[in-house]
C-alpha cells in the first residue's frame, strides 16, 4: 500500500486518482455476483482514457446522495469513535504497490483496515436496519483490503436521525482472486489502448489549468490545432500508410 498525503475532494485528491481504476468503480470491472468481467468495463476504460489524454479529472455531476454523505461524513466518524472508542485515521489516497490501481478509505483503524461510510435517506436506512444487505458494494469493500493488505473492512450505512448499520467484511481471498485477476486484465487493455490511440497521433495533451474537459462542448488544443484537427492529420495518416 502507498499513501498519498491529500485530502479527499481537493485537486490534489482528484489527480492522485486521475486515470486509474479506483475502487468504487471495481463494480464496472467485475460482476459482483458471477464474479465476470463487466461488459462496461469499456465505457470505464474510455473515462479513464479523456484523463489520461486531458491531463485532469474527468468529473461526473454529484448526485444528491454523494453530496448528502461528504456533508455527514465528518459526524459518522465522530459517531463511530465514540461506540467503538477508537481513533479513526483520516486518509487520502492510497494505492496498491504497483500503483495501478487505488481507493480513497474514509477512514482507516488500525492503520491497515478500514471504513466506508454511506448515508442514504431514511426510507432505504431503515429497509437497511431490517436486513443489512451484507453483499452490498462488495466490490468496493473488497477491492479496498486487496489494496490496503487489511484483513477486514467496515461498511456504515449513517442517517443522522437512525441508528447506524454496520456490517464486518472480513477479508475474502478468493473473491480477491478473482478480482485481482479482473484489475489486471482491465489495466492490461488500458494500456494497449493508449498505445493504439498515440499511434493514430492522440497523446496527451499539454497541461491547461482552466479547461474543463467535463463539458461536452470543451475542445482541447495541441498548439493552434484543434482536437478534430489533429484526429483528422492522423486519419490521414492512417490512410496514406
Amino acid at each position: 500500500m502507498i499513501a498519498v498525503t491529500c485530502e479527499q475532494g481537493t485537486d490534489d485528491w482528484r489527480r492522485a486518482r486521475m486515470g486509474i481504476p479506483t475502487a468504487s468503480q471495481f463494480d464496472r470491472i467485475l460482476t459482483p455476483k458471477q464474479r465476470k468481467l463487466a461488459a462496461g468495463r469499456f465505457t470505464y476504460r474510455n473515462e479513464l482514457l479523456a484523463e489520461w489524454y486531458f491531463g485532469q479529472p474527468v468529473d461526473t455531476p454529484a448526485t444528491q446522495f454523494m453530496v448528502r454523505g461528504t456533508e455527514l461524513e465528518p459526524e459518522a466518524l465522530a459517531r463511530y469513535e465514540l461506540e467503538f472508542r477508537c481513533d479513526v485515521q483520516r486518509v487520502g489516497f492510497v494505492t496498491s504497490d504497483d500503483g495501478r490501481c487505488g481507493c480513497s478509505p474514509d477512514g482507516m483503524i488500525d492503520g491497515k483496515n478500514g471504513l466506508e461510510i454511506k448515508s442514504y435517506g431514511a426510507v432505504h436506512h431503515i429497509g437497511l436496519l431490517l436486513n443489512p444487505d451484507d453483499e452490498a458494494h462488495v466490490c468496493q469493500v473488497q477491492g479496498s483490503v486487496f489494496i490496503t493488505g487489511g484483513d477486514y473492512w467496515v461498511l456504515m450505512r449513517y442517517h443522522p436521525s437512525l441508528p447506524p448499520v454496520y456490517v464486518r467484511a472480513v477479508r475474502d481471498e478468493g473473491f480477491i482472486s478473482d478480482l485481482s485477476s479482473a484489475i489486471d486484465q482491465f489495466c492490461d487493455e488500458l494500456a494497449e489502448a493508449k498505445e493504439r490511440l498515440q499511434v493514430m497521433g492522440v497523446k496527451p495533451l499539454p497541461p491547461r489549468p482552466q479547461s474543463n474537459p467535463s463539458s461536452d462542448n470543451y475542445h482541447g488544443r495541441t498548439g493552434d490545432r484543434s482536437i478534430w484537427e489533429e484526429c483528422v492529420v492522423a486519419m490521414v495518416k492512417i490512410t496514406a500508410a
